[in-house]
């Protein structure tokens, strides 16, 4: 039998991970608050790591009880695949922010916007609706419509009384 692993820096906390249609698998690293690009070749070949970048655009310095939360895809329609990252517990009175990264180059993930929620502890972001068009997340609920080709987020709902939702069902 032939097994491989991914290298990940120490300490970095790999949490959450997709794949895209390239073949390029992407790692939420929740304690560094980073995103991890991988290209995988045949076995029995080790994975190689393409990219590492922040899911802040402005990362807190230091990071404290910064953590990065949850990765989507989001890859409906005929524009490139987009990336959702979520980051939990920022200090900023603005709440904390989905990050944005185009993967119109598939092997560097690169940030484009980040949306201030006004949420804190954000939980339970999922991609969906007709057409994979809405982000809800949680921390409260807010539920946003993509726009711009899914590099922009617009709030179109929110219900701010639920309180430690961790995740969302499309009906």
């Amino acid at each position: 039998m032939v097994k491989g692993h991914v290298e990940y820096e120490p300490g970095s906390g790999p949490r959450h991970f997709v794949f895209n249609a390239d073949g390029v698998l992407y790692t939420l690293n929740e304690l560094k608050s980073t995103i991890s690009a991988h290209r995988f070749p045949p076995l029995p070949e080790a994975p190689t790591l393409l990219h590492t970048t922040s899911t802040f655009a402005s990362p807190p310095n230091p990071l404290g009880a910064c953590l990065a939360a949850e990765l989507l895809l989001s890859s409906s329609g005929p524009s490139p695949p987009y990336l959702y990252a979520s980051n939990r517990n920022d200090p900023s009175p603005l709440g904390d922010p989905l990050s944005i990264f185009s993967l119109a180059n598939p092997e560097t993930p690169t940030l484009v916007g980040d949306v201030c929620s006004g949420v804190q502890h954000m939980r339970g972001v999922v991609v969906g609706g007709e057409g994979g068009g809405f982000v809800v997340l949680g921390g409260g609920v807010k539920m946003y419509e993509q726009e711009d080709a899914r590099r922009a987020l617009r709030e179109v709902a929110a219900l701010p009384g639920v309180e430690a939702p961790t995740g969302f069902l499309w009906l």
